[in-house]
């Protein structure tokens, strides 16, 4: 667990404190002094929802929402029936603002009622309605007048942000599918729904699998922007999983991150809030990620320039609480909640980095990333062969240099210089400093904590995958 913020904080503060002490008893040096030319603002194309609070607030999804657990009685349990305003409160207080999909069907008077709550606490939904998702790859019957009066009795509900469409689609060039999950199976339904009803739709991408993939991968995020024409990116990498590596979670984010930037569209990606993900039971020993884990996949992505950040899963399903053991369930494996409605570890990891998030939303929702420093031999290695997000100089702008192991993403906000500073260790706290050219007056934004420093030098107490804001002023 994570040592107490205000302890570092303070530790954080006594640090610049004695720079600044420092740098004052110091004589001027004005040989590094260089100077940096205006930047001027680009526009960000972030995608929010007034029910969250409007466009300077970050989407912070959950995948697997409330369902009618009293269908299911695993070993005679019964298990909540999570539409309740109680759990609607639950999800809030984590930081949760958007439901994504869940298995039940919401065009119902239960999703009525979850759309209430949702308005009620500022959590946004996205409707899984089957009888839509039901019309793919069966074009015969699809007209604007269908799917209006379809989503007549939702759309206009303030908690309402789009129809759940697809998971994890197949292309032409990768990841190819039955009939009806295709890109090509519903590419006239999506149109109506986006073009002419003007909804926004939840379809989340596969992964790549390796490197080797890299052509079949760029054809399908090429097919998906061109034909689709949607709204955001939305990907799913799990680092942590047996077999993945951060090298390939960063490609694979780096190339999310290019077709992004190329149809101006913002990109979402998802973080793994647990693990043994079996319908059939496996063995429950490995329950990751840490929470420097948790916080390093988050952080990372925000160095990278997501947008948004979606939790696999808000709530575990009753069937990945199964055991190779007969009539023994394990509720605590995987979900923010546990299918009996119990808080999981990740919750509280979940609620942990959400003062960061709220704290600084507001500049990476206005910001558009430039590309992202590494420092030290992992974090270098890593990410080097990430197509090009890195800055190969170690320097940008007003940076001049950076000491310890970390990335640290670049971003210009509205003409201001912002640097999202990532601890690259997942494992252990560790010490990074910042080189700048010249002194200056500086926005720190840390665990939800901001200070306002003026220095030429910061070094910042960072815990296990630890990220830390700083705007130049």
């Amino acid at each position: 667990m994570r040592s107490n913020k205000l302890t570092r904080l303070v530790s954080a503060g006594l640090v610049v404190t004695m720079l600044l002490a420092q740098a004052a008893c110091a004589k001027e040096d004005t040989s590094k002094k260089v100077t940096i030319e205006p930047m001027e603002p680009e526009e960000s194309y972030a995608l929010s929802f007034d029910i969250l609070g409007g466009k300077d607030v970050m989407p912070v999804g959950g995948f697997d929402g409330p369902y009618s657990g009293r269908n299911h009685s695993p070993n005679a349990q019964p298990l909540p029936d999570f539409f309740t305003e109680e759990y609607m409160k639950t999800f809030a207080e984590c930081g949760v603002n958007l439901i994504l999909y869940a298995e039940d069907d919401y065009a119902t008077e239960k999703g009525q009622k979850l759309l209430d709550f949702g308005e009620k606490y500022g959590v946004g939904i996205f409707i899984n309605d089957n009888s839509i998702c039901n019309m793919r790859g069966k074009d015969e019957k699809l007209s604007v007048e269908l799917l209006s009066e379809k989503v007549a009795k939702y759309r206009n509900h303030p908690a309402f942000c789009g129809l759940y469409l697809v998971d994890e689609p197949g292309g032409k060039t990768y990841w190819t599918k039955d009939a009806g999950n295709n890109m090509e199976d519903y590419t006239n339904l999506s149109g109506i729904l986006r073009n002419d009803l003007g909804l926004e739709l939840y379809e989340n991408l596969i992964t790549i699998n390796s490197k080797s993939q890299e052509g079949q991968y760029e054809g399908y995020l090429e097919e998906y922007c061109e034909t689709m024409h949607p709204s955001y990116i939305s990907f799913d990498h799990y680092v942590w999983d047996e077999g993945g590596t951060k090298n390939l979670f960063l490609y694979n984010t780096a190339i999310v991150r290019e077709y992004a930037q190329k149809y101006k569209l913002p990109f979402w990606t998802y973080i793994a809030a647990g693990s043994n993900w079996s319908m059939t039971g496996i063995e429950t020993e490995n329950n990751t990620p840490t929470e420097g884990q948790f916080d390093w996949s988050i952080n990372a992505s925000l160095a990278l320039g997501a947008q948004g950040i979606e939790y696999f899963m808000l709530i575990q399903p009753f069937y990945f609480a199964y055991t190779p053991e007969p009539n023994v369930f394990d509720f605590e494996r995987n979900g923010l909640l546990g299918a009996r409605g119990n808080k999981n570890r990740w919750y509280y990891y979940a609620q942990d980095i959400s003062k960061q998030i709220s704290a600084i939303d507001h500049v990476l929702m206005n910001s558009v990333s430039k590309g992202v420093i590494a420092s030290g031999e992992d974090a270098k290695m890593d990410i080097s062969g990430a197509r090009d997000v890195m800055i190969k100089e170690d320097s940008w702008r007003e940076l001049a240099g950076v000491e310890g192991d970390a990335i640290v993403g670049c971003f210009n906000y509205q003409g201001k210089t912002a640097l999202y500073v990532v601890n690259y260790d997942e494992t252990y706290a560790q010490d990074i400093t910042l080189n700048f050219y010249d002194k200056y007056k500086m926005q720190v934004i840390q665990a939800g904590e901001t200070k306002y420093v003026q220095a030429d030098k910061l070094t910042l107490n960072m815990e296990a995958g630890d990220g830390i804001l700083i705007v130049v002023q």
